[in-house]
């Protein structure tokens, strides 16, 4: 079998970077080294308040869950597809066009 390589190495590091920071983000608030809820001030009476774990767990399983899925595509996806659509050819793989119109109409 033919070993395509990794699609998109890039895309592939930068969501495991993602997904490794969302996945320490929420290791650190577990630990509870950072606070699970960072609240601004804005004025008297008006906070503005965002929770941090949803941040850190959503990019993180998410980012993680493509990046592999993007690898196990790559490795093994594209082999179980070259072997369950691989026939063999008969005759000349190119045919002139004007072959294929008169096999059509």
């Amino acid at each position: 079998m033919s070993d395509y390589g990794l699609d998109a190495p890039g895309v592939v590091r930068n969501l495991a970077l993602v997904s490794a920071a969302g996945l320490i983000l929420a290791v650190l608030i577990g630990l509870g080294i950072i606070p699970a809820r960072v609240v601004w001030h804005i004025r008297p009476g008006a906070d503005l308040g965002i929770g941090l774990l949803g941040l850190g767990l959503g990019p993180g399983l998410g980012c993680g869950a493509v990046a592999v899925a993007m690898m196990w595509s790559s490795r093994v996806g594209k082999r179980e597809i070259e072997s369950a659509c691989w026939m063999p050819c008969r005759g000349p793989v190119t045919k002139p066009l004007s072959t294929w119109a008169a096999a059509a109409g």
